[in-house]
């Protein structure tokens, strides 16, 4: 959510990518998230530790390489 510290980790990682994201929703509520992935809506940044909880056919999980982000 946009009050959650990862939010911001996540939106400066993005910026020293170069892009910033189209945000259509943000929640706190993982599997709402995934699930909306699953779904084919979109793509999702999780802390590592929940994305490697979530694994599901058919979604691919990337790390984000990112200094700022570990």
């Amino acid at each position: 959510e946009r009050g959650f510290a990862l939010n911001r980790v996540i939106l400066d990682a993005c910026q020293r990518a170069g892009f910033a994201p189209a945000i259509a929703a943000r929640s706190g509520q993982i599997d709402f998230i995934v699930a909306l992935v699953m779904a084919g809506m979109g793509v999702a940044f999780l802390p590592r530790l929940k994305a490697n909880e979530e694994r599901h056919a058919g979604v691919a999980r990337v790390p984000l390489r990112d200094p700022g982000t570990d």
